[in-house]
């Protein structure tokens, strides 16, 4: 009994030990061919299993004299006595690990392809945040020199008149602005709060250009302070009245800024009177200038809620109302 559990051991390890060396061999080769495409699967599994096919032999062979005790016997004649369901079970082992091999391959193929994508749809992101970011900059180098142009312009004006004070006075806050604008350039973001006080500068300086002719109100009625926007959100709304408003009429011009933080949402309203540039809906790029316009852009690209701008045309003034997300993330 103990000869032939022996026996039977070692039979079964001659049969089955040299899968464990194989396989490694069987992938190997299988991901070669895969990747290469000279074979398909199909004629690919037929060749390895020509290729395999007299090592099986053997190997089966061998196994069946040992676990029979066969030793009167040459190979070829105990190949022949070989039963019929050793073969047939040799192949099915044959095709379960060239299945085993495949359904790796195909499982790391499709990881790969999975990843490959991921990577690909954040290099694209990457790529549209990078065009957006230079949009933004191109968007902000045109508007920073249309700013400091009217600035200077309101300066000039004091020059002209030698009123020596005022025009000190105005030297001053166009500092004051311009090192605000420098650092809010930078930034796709500022707090409002920095914004308003930016604006609150601005009319002040554009009131000693125009004297008693600029009449502004500020009201703001918003329940908290943590609001953000890009930078010059608000100027560009005040330089756009003035400019269509007071420089173009030379009539007195009364300015109201209406701010409110309803719906967890920012939303301005700026009215001036004696607009004579009626502009509707539809034209809010070709119509409102190049500050307007490049503002436009600037919160299509920051902004993933929707924005609203709209304006309104009467005989007398002329409203411009934004709704945005308080933060551009929201």
């Amino acid at each position: 009994m103990e000869v032939n559990v022996y026996n039977r051991t070692v039979g079964y390890l001659i049969s089955f030990a040299p899968w464990m060396f194989v396989t490694p061999v069987f992938y190997w080769f299988l991901e070669k061919q895969l990747h290469s495409r000279r074979l398909s699967a199909l004629n690919t599994s037929l060749l390895m299993l020509l290729l395999w096919a007299p090592f099986v032999c053997v190997l089966e062979t061998r196994s069946f004299m040992t676990m029979r005790a066969v030793s009167d016997l040459s190979m070829w004649q105990s190949f022949l006595k070989i039963p019929i369901f050793y073969w047939i079970y040799s192949l099915m082992l044959y095709g379960v690990v060239l299945g085993a091999c495949f359904a790796t391959l195909y499982y790391r193929r499709a990881n790969q392809n999975k990843l490959e994508a991921l990577q690909a749809k954040q290099t694209n992101v990457e790529l549209e945040l990078q065009l957006s970011e230079l949009r933004i900059q191109s968007l902000l180098s045109q508007l920073e020199p249309h700013f400091l142009f009217n600035s200077l312009n309101a300066i000039a004006s004091l020059v002209r008149i030698a009123d020596k004070k005022q025009a000190l006075t105005a030297i001053k806050r166009l500092s004051d602005l311009l090192r605000y604008a420098l650092e809010a350039s930078s930034q796709k973001l500022v707090s409002f709060d920095h914004e308003l006080d930016f604006v609150r500068d601005y009319l002040s300086l554009q009131a000693l250009r125009f004297d008693k002719q600029l009449d502004s109100l500020i009201v703001d009625n918003r329940a908290s302070k943590n609001q953000e926007c890009p930078p010059f959100l608000l100027q560009t709304f005040v330089e756009n009245a003035i400019k269509h408003g007071l420089e173009k009429t030379g009539q007195p011009m009364r300015l109201k800024i209406s701010i409110d933080d309803k719906a967890q949402r920012l939303n301005l309203l700026v009215e001036n009177t004696h607009c004579t540039t009626p502009i509707d809906d539809g034209q809010l790029n070709d119509g409102l200038g190049i500050g307007l316009s490049n503002l436009a852009d600037r919160l299509k690209l920051l902004y993933t809620k929707p924005v609203s701008i709209n304006t309104e045309t009467t005989a007398t003034s002329y409203r411009v109302t934004l709704s945005l997300p308080s933060q551009a993330g929201d």
